[in-house]
């Protein structure tokens, strides 16, 4: 097993390919760049994963509640601009 790390953008939806059994750790900024640590199989299938940001104060469908789950929460800009990120699922 192995810890990798993935660079986000800043949009609001967006996929990344990771292995197929990628345990999330977390999710903060280093140098500016909001990056996803997970650790995984290095022999694991690759797959794409989806992610959506929402920034604080931004609606979330109620609905869309049931098919994303919470990974965590950074800041950029000396904090004046908060995320929050959560991968879609199935």
């Amino acid at each position: 097993m192995t810890i990798f790390k993935y660079e986000l953008q800043t949009i609001d939806h967006q996929k990344i390919i990771m292995g197929a059994d990628a345990h999330i750790l977390c999710v903060k900024v280093q140098k500016e760049v909001p990056v996803i640590w997970a650790l995984t199989d290095e022999d694991a299938p690759l797959i794409k994963r989806e992610f959506i940001l929402f920034g604080t104060g931004h609606d979330i469908n109620k609905k869309m509640l049931e098919h994303i789950g919470y990974i965590g929460t950074f800041q950029l800009a000396k904090g004046s601009l908060v995320f929050h990120l959560f991968e879609v699922f199935d």
